[in-house]
């Protein structure tokens, strides 16, 4: 980690603008799904942030019934695979492989160290396996430095559009600095969704979102309405306007208060990649 924010003092004293993350962590298991993961995360760190891929090898049972979960030959193949990938958009990753019982404690207790932690997730069902012991679902859940479970594109490329869904909470603020950051950095479309957006009202609540994304971007953001389930509405509205990236905010629920969480419904269900922002009180 010390040469990162080395690089980041230097290109401060630059005069160049940071990274929107200055360390990014994707984990890589070897299925096409983490592979777009790490294409994601590299093309997320092309503004400067420092690049970490992680392989988590870890097996079954021991001894002669022993049953590889991912070897660390595959671990190693996919790493590399993973690395020159990043290579090819311009960005040196740092690659790494270890062994533990479960994937998913690693990747998380690792992410906390990073800004942003990367995994794939399944385009056919909220219920598929990635990474070992579902570690998307329990990313979402439990991560404690904002998430990107990234799909395959369908609509646009990554991160080029971009739909930020709002409720003009605190959380939703820090989803709002991070999605106008993005659209800035990377050029992207950005549009809001929000529930009871036409009335007057709500768009005075959510001004402080609409300034901050101007301010980042020049532009004043399109803001659209979000009728039913929010998870629902945020859903229909990124295929709706085929989007590639969806973010919103999270309000740091655990155990039975995250079952009715919006944004973790929104990460297993959209039919594009979500990043999910974090309050600083969940990053500590």
């Amino acid at each position: 980690m010390g040469h990162s924010t080395l690089d980041a003092d230097l290109s401060a004293k630059a005069g160049a603008p940071r990274p929107v993350f200055g360390s990014i962590l994707c984990g890589v298991d070897g299925s096409r799904q983490s592979h777009e993961a790490a294409r994601q995360a590299a093309l997320l760190a092309t503004d400067g942030a420092a690049l970490h891929l992680l392989a988590v090898t870890s097996e079954t049972r021991t001894g002669a019934t022993a049953t590889a979960l991912l070897s660390r030959r595959r671990a190693l193949a996919a790493l590399e695979r993973a690395r020159l990938a990043a290579r090819d958009l311009g960005v040196r990753a740092d690659v790494d492989a270890v062994g533990a019982a479960k994937a998913s404690a690693t990747l998380l207790e690792t992410a906390r160290a990073h800004d942003l932690l990367v995994v794939g997730i399944s385009e056919r069902s909220r219920m598929g396996a990635i990474l070992i012991g579902r570690t998307a679902a329990v990313a979402l859940h439990r991560s404690t430095v904002p998430v990107l479970v990234a799909r395959r594109p369908r609509y646009a490329p990554f991160p080029h559009s971009i739909l930020l869904a709002t409720d003009g909470s605190a959380a939703s603020r820090a989803a709002a600095e991070l999605a106008a950051a993005l659209a800035h950095r990377h050029g992207a479309r950005l549009t809001v969704v929000a529930g009871a957006a036409g009335d007057p009202g709500r768009r005075h609540e959510l001004a402080p979102e609409a300034s901050t994304i101007f301010a980042a971007t020049g532009a004043e953001p399109v803001i659209v309405d979000a009728r039913g389930k929010p998870h629902v509405a945020i859903t229909r509205a990124a295929q709706e306007l085929g989007v590639s990236l969806v973010v919103t905010g999270s309000r740091g629920l655990t155990g039975i208060a995250a079952l009715r969480s919006v944004s973790e419904c929104v990460g297993e269900t959209a039919p594009c990649s979500v990043l999910v922002a974090r309050p600083p009180a969940t990053r500590g």
